[in-house]
């Protein structure tokens, strides 16, 4: 069990497989954004004064509330330039494409040079406070292909990110919740959705009212979509059960060399490249295809218990008889109309027939209990209008017994296949996909 991150659609509340992300990808402008790091302790550098800034770039002004640290290549060089009574360092080949190859010189430096230099935060959030936060580590993913050189960290959203902040050990904290709205630790942004044009203004002028702003700069690139709905996607750390399969690599290549393979080239090719390269596999998953994994755990302590069978699951359960059964809601409006999904439009009320087919079920059913001799207990029910009134009417049969109206048993909300598509349509719809 461990965090990972994924592709996330905040509109359905699930993660993404790498199969289900390749269908979603969209052309789309966005704004990246140069930042400016101010150094706290530039005279350790040989740096005068407190307008000392190390530049980073990102294509994602959404994290900035989430840095905790920043990146550097090791075999990078880096140079401060004087400009507007300021000193700036970024990588030697970025300079130019910056505009400050003709900017006056102060210094060179090598990563070994700025690692571990501390610099201010760009927002006050204290849970992402820590003894290793808000410093200037190595990382062999960061290029000068563009940017800065220097790479913002926000440890909950990017892979790459959440490697180096597990390596040296840095907070491992949301500032924007599963819905991709900031939370409460961002008290100007809370609760505005994270990948918006309003919310990125709000995030730019933050910058430039504190002097970390440098400029925006307009790109065109590929971004991942959910296929459902059609939101942008986040790449968001979940908590997450895996096969650990990392851990079998040495053995899983050991074993490899015994296998006589054909064609040979297979062996340490294809699948040893995979083998080297093995992922743990993600078990996860919410709301779509999701399966119950048999794994309880202790709020108290670290205890687990994980039931191997349906067997061993009963015997857990420690003798419980109770019994549950499902019922669906009689003929409904919408099964008239070939709506898929009510969604704010919840008003869709069972049909004359559908009132009878209700009834005529939910006594059938109270026969059939009474000669096993069982008692009914509780009818739990849908918030949607037809399951509201088919729950009022099984209620009425068994003398008006308590109905517990969940709003989270919901429809699926199809995205771009909701409201009255007909069933030819969605079976077109289907066959495009």
């Amino acid at each position: 069990k461990g965090h990972k991150v994924v592709p996330w659609c905040t509109r359905c509340g699930t993660s993404l497989s790498s199969h289900e992300l390749a269908q979603g990808y969209k052309m789309v402008r966005d704004n990246s954004v140069y930042v400016k790091f101010r150094i706290k302790n530039p005279e350790t550098i040989g740096l005068p004064g407190e307008n000392v800034f190390i530049l980073s770039w990102t294509t994602t002004p959404w994290t900035l509330p989430g840095n905790v640290a920043l990146a550097i290549g090791s075999k990078i060089r880096y140079r401060a330039v004087q400009h507007d009574g300021e000193y700036w360092i970024a990588a030697v080949p970025r300079l130019a494409a910056l505009g400050l190859e003709d900017g006056a010189v102060t210094r060179e430096f090598t990563a070994a040079d700025l690692v571990k230099l501390e610099y201010e935060p760009l927002f006050n959030v204290p849970p992402l406070r820590s003894e290793r936060s808000y410093r200037i580590y190595p990382a062999d993913f960061v290029t000068t292909t563009d940017g800065t050189g220097v790479v913002h960290t926000a440890v909950m959203y990017g892979e790459d990110d959440y490697l180096l902040g597990k390596e040296v050990g840095l907070p491992q904290y949301h500032t924007v919740d599963e819905e991709g709205k900031f939370t409460k630790d961002v008290p100007d942004l809370a609760g505005r959705y994270a990948k918006s044009k309003e919310t990125e203004e709000a995030v730019l002028e933050h910058l430039r009212k504190n002097g970390n702003f440098l400029r925006t700069e307009s790109y065109e690139h590929d971004y991942p979509h959910c296929w459902r709905c059609g939101t942008p996607l986040l790449y968001y750390a979940r908590t997450s059960w895996f096969i650990a399969m990392s851990k079998l690599r040495k053995e899983l290549l050991q074993r490899n060399k015994s296998i006589h393979w054909m064609p040979e080239y297979i062996k340490e090719g294809r699948f040893g490249e995979w083998l080297r390269e093995a992922k743990d596999w993600n078990l996860s998953r919410e709301r779509y295809w999701g399966a119950p994994l048999p794994v309880w755990e202790c709020r108290k302590c670290d205890h687990r218990e994980v039931a191997g069978g349906l067997d061993e699951l009963d015997a857990l359960a420690g003798g419980s008889r109770n019994r549950y059964w499902v019922m669906r809601h009689g003929e409904a409006e919408s099964n008239i109309f070939d709506i898929i999904d009510s969604g704010q439009r919840k008003n869709l009320h069972l049909t004359p027939r559908g009132r009878k087919q209700a009834l005529a079920s939910v006594r059938k059913f109270k026969n059939e209990l009474a000669k096993k001799k069982l008692k009914l207990d509780l009818i739990v029910a849908s918030d949607v209008v037809r399951t509201r009134e088919t729950g009022e009417i099984d209620a009425s049969v068994f003398s008006d017994e308590k109905v517990v109206f969940d709003k989270r048993i919901e429809e699926i909300h199809p995205g771009s296949h909701a409201y009255r598509l007909s069933r030819c349509e969605i079976q077109q719809g289907f066959s495009e996909l």
